[in-house]
Order: structure tokens, then C-alpha cells, then sequence
């Protein structure tokens, strides 16, 4: 008797637990909202070198949103070639700050580009680790819209490390 209610305790506590482990799903909605709090201040960028790292930037969120998993061959393509401008254009940042914010940002999308179906740990150390220096970072912006960018940018890969 004891062994039968042993195992139909498990039996009915086993898929809660499976539950309670699965990696939460990132927001569509509040990742939505970031990405167009962010695409709509990015418009207003004058200076020219800083709004083409933004514009890649958010070419890659724009193409990263709402798909989970391995990216499609095509997709990636067109991410690369985003990165590919972003990284080039961050090589040339004077300013530490900025320049530590935009090392983590690319560290992160180096990450996803590379990425297969799931992240090994050293790849998830990687996110959390660049994640981290982003936060710290953000925190101590002055500017309200470089500061409103930058916690957009921060908000959506909180969601992407999260769903990890």
C-alpha cells in the first residue's frame, strides 16, 4: 500500500516539476514594446557612426523577435552581414564606456549567430557574463535617450539570457 501511494504521489508530482523546470518563454509582447522603444529612438540618432551600430543592431533584433531555437540559414545570413558592420564599426569607439557597452552587445550577438539548437554552458556563461557588464554599464548613462536605448537594448536580451 505505502509503495502504491508512493508512486501515484510521483506520478501526479513528476509533470509539475518537469513544468517548473522548463525555461520560461520570453514576452512577445514586452519584447515587442522594447524593440519599439528602442527602433523609435534609434531614428532620432544624428551622429552617423553611432546610428549605423544602432541601425545593425536592430536589423538583428528585428530578425531575432519572435523566433526561438536555431536560426534559419537565410535569416543568419542577413544577421551576419548586420554584425559584420556593427563589429567594424564598434572596433573604432574611443569613449570606454560606450565602447564596454557595445564589446558586451557584440560578445552577446556572436553568441546567437553561433549558436545551434541549444547553448552549451560556456555560451550561456558568456550571455550572463556580457549581460551583466551591459547592466552595470546602462546604469550609470546620464542621457536620458542613450540611456532609453540602451535599457531597450538591455530589457531584450534580459528576455533572450532568461528564456536560456
Amino acid at each position: 500500500m505505502r509503495l502504491t501511494n508512493f508512486l501515484l504521489a510521483a506520478i501526479i508530482a513528476a509533470p509539475a516539476v518537469v513544468w517548473a523546470q522548463q525555461a520560461p518563454k520570453p514576452s512577445a509582447p514586452a519584447a515587442k514594446a522594447s524593440f519599439d522603444a528602442m527602433q523609435a529612438n534609434v531614428a532620432k540618432i544624428t551622429d552617423p557612426a553611432e546610428k549605423e551600430r544602432w541601425q545593425a543592431n536592430t536589423a538583428m533584433w528585428q530578425t531575432k523577435i519572435g523566433r526561438t531555437g536555431k536560426l534559419e540559414p537565410a535569416d543568419l545570413a542577413k544577421m551576419q552581414a548586420s554584425f559584420d558592420t556593427m563589429k567594424a564599426n564598434v572596433g573604432k569607439i574611443t569613449e570606454p564606456a560606450e565602447k564596454e557597452r557595445w564589446q558586451a552587445n557584440t560578445a552577446m550577438w556572436q553568441v546567437v549567430l553561433g549558436q545551434g539548437a541549444t547553448l552549451t554552458p560556456g555560451e550561456l556563461s558568456t550571455l550572463n557574463a556580457s549581460l551583466a557588464t551591459m547592466k552595470a554599464n546602462v546604469a550609470k548613462i546620464t542621457e536620458a535617450s542613450e540611456k532609453a536605448r540602451w535599457q531597450a537594448n538591455r530589457d531584450l536580451w534580459q528576455s533572450i539570457v532568461k528564456a536560456k
